[in-house]
């Protein structure tokens, strides 16, 4: 029995003595880690105060730059070679408001110093091969439309995003092809991104996106999109072929993205076609149907959206009230309304919608 309790013992102390050490042990983890933060806390306050004496320094010099009392190659030689990276971030954040003369001498003062970033295309990782090709087809695309090209095809879809937004925000509608090809690789992004994409592009893409949406080889997610920019730059040679093709194809995105089109650019000869799809089986189909029959349709069309107010989904009534609106019938909702149909809330939302606008 006195054997028991001193084993005990001397196992008591020692697990005492491993807690002891495990405490001491936690206390130095917390310790270090509380010395990694201070320290990356001050890097980052030096690295702030490093920027902030740097743009106080440069911004009278460039400003003076724009205002064309200096030439750019005037304070060229201000710039530290170790400062170069940190001087085309700073001219980066001044191109966005502008435009023409301004934004070349901007383009002038960074040119010199884009090598080592058009590097970062081949060594860095996805992160800064994507901030480089924003960085080289905002500061130099004349000179890089080679490397910012071939991003589309760089195996991360970060890198060819940004390749893609660079080529449509450079205006030059020839790139739309290339960039069309590589849809399929953004299946990800938002459609709706992707078609504003084209947009900005301007009316010279439109013949591409046309092609595109006319041609049954390709994806119907990639058509559809092509629709939707079309439908943003209110492509009217479409509208033809747009219905034409309402009539063809079975598929839901598809159509709904050519309804859409449709209602921002069709004429009274695409009505058949928009009357077609109100029987479709899907109701999104039905929904965007209804509102664009609002745009289109004639007085003899009111049937077709009252009967829409009746779907069994709300979500296409909620688009026969807008289309009810659209042709003009507003009367017909203050009719539900005065009645208290059982969507009567769905013209009042319209109907308030349209007091507001």
């Amino acid at each position: 029995m006195d054997q028991f309790s001193f084993a005990a013992g001397t196992w008591g102390a020692l697990a005492l003595v491993v807690l002891a050490y495990a405490i001491g042990l936690l206390g130095l983890a917390v310790f270090a880690l509380a010395g990694v933060v201070l320290a990356l806390r001050m890097h980052n306050e030096r690295k702030a105060a490093r920027w902030e004496r740097q743009e106080q320094a440069w911004s009278p010099l460039v400003l003076s730059v724009l205002a064309e009392d200096l030439e750019p190659e005037a304070i060229l030689a201000s710039v530290k070679r170790d400062d170069r990276l940190m001087f085309v971030d700073y001219l980066l954040r001044f191109t966005s408001p502008l435009r023409g003369r301004e934004l070349d001498r901007v383009r002038a003062l960074a040119r010199p110093f884009l090598a080592p970033i058009a590097e970062h295309l081949r060594k860095g990782d996805e992160t800064q091969r994507a901030r480089a090709v924003r960085t080289l087809a905002t500061l130099g695309f004349a000179g890089y439309r080679p490397e910012v090209l071939a991003a589309l095809d760089d195996p991360a879809p970060i890198v060819g995003i940004a390749a893609a937004r660079s080529l449509c925000l450079s205006g030059e509608s020839a790139y739309a092809p290339a960039i069309l090809d590589r849809l399929g690789r953004f299946e990800h992004w938002s459609p709706r991104f992707l078609a504003s994409m084209f947009a900005e592009m301007g009316a010279g893409a439109a013949p591409a996106l046309r092609q595109v949406l006319l041609d049954p080889a390709r994806p119907s997610v990639v058509r559809a999109i092509a629709a939707q920019a079309l439908c943003d730059l209110k492509d009217a040679h479409a509208a033809g072929p747009a219905a034409a093709l309402l009539l063809e194809e079975e598929d839901a995105e598809l159509r709904v993205a050519v309804l859409r089109l449709l209602g921002r650019v069709g004429r009274p000869e695409a009505l058949p076609a928009v009357r077609a799809a109100l029987r479709s089986a899907d109701p999104v189909v039905r929904a965007q149907a209804m509102q664009t029959l609002g745009v289109l349709g004639a007085p003899e069309d009111l049937k077709e959206l009252r009967r829409g107010f009746e779907d069994p989904f709300p979500w296409v009534a909620v688009h026969a009230a807008e289309g009810l609106r659209r042709l003009g019938c507003r009367d017909v909702l203050q009719s539900m309304v005065r009645m208290q149909h059982p969507r009567a809330n769905f013209a009042q939302e319209v109907l308030d919608r349209e007091a507001l606008s």
